[in-house]
């Protein structure tokens, strides 16, 4: 990575951290603790300059940096990035790679022994 891809990165990173804390300066004690335990906080649907659309916006704790984050919605399985460490967090449920393996067990079950 050049020299000119990191200060875009660490402008990003820090355009996102500002933002984040204006979002934090609006919730409650119990609604930080919960977003520094990993939950996603979701802001609502915001566009920015240059944009056709709208995107979902979250606020969420990278622990790695240890810092607050506001990032959109990315990707057919969603995530959201830190722009500092780059580290990708999922916004699935914990419960959806279960469900994935139930029917796809259910699938095999299906095909070889044609019938659940």
């Amino acid at each position: 990575m050049d020299s000119g891809q990191r200060l875009l990165r660490g402008l990003k990173a820090q355009e996102a951290q500002e933002e984040a804390q204006e979002e934090l300066k609006k919730l409650d004690e119990n609604q930080k603790l919960l977003i520094r335990l990993g939950r996603k906080h979701y802001l609502g649907e915001q566009t920015r300059e240059g944009w056709t659309g709208y995107a979902s916006f979250y606020l969420f704790w990278c622990p790695e940096c240890e810092s607050y984050y506001v990032d959109y919605r990315h990707g057919h399985r969603p995530y959201i990035t830190c722009h500092r460490c780059m580290i990708h967090y999922s916004l699935e449920p914990w419960w959806t790679p279960l469900v994935e393996l139930r029917d796809s067990l259910r699938l095999v079950i299906k095909t070889r022994f044609g019938r659940l």
